[in-house]
């Protein structure tokens, strides 16, 4: 029971991942043009460091932003 529920818990934040991780990669012009984009993306650090510490993300997750947060 506590493993299923684990399972949807890190279901539920790779899909939250995804979400921020596609509006950071594809609308960060727009982010910038409402200048949103440092307080965006401290927010998806935060998400990051939370998701790691907890280990609800692998490191396989975070592709699609890797580039962008070196």
């Amino acid at each position: 029971m506590v493993l299923q529920r684990l399972k949807q818990v890190r279901k539920i934040y790779q899909r939250v991942f995804r979400v921020w991780a596609h509006i950071y990669v594809n609308h960060y012009a727009n982010l910038i043009k409402q200048g949103c984009d440092v307080l965006f993306q401290q927010a998806l650090m935060q998400l990051i460091e939370f998701c790691l510490k907890y280990q609800l993300l692998e490191q396989e997750d975070l592709d699609p932003v890797k580039s962008v947060l070196k």
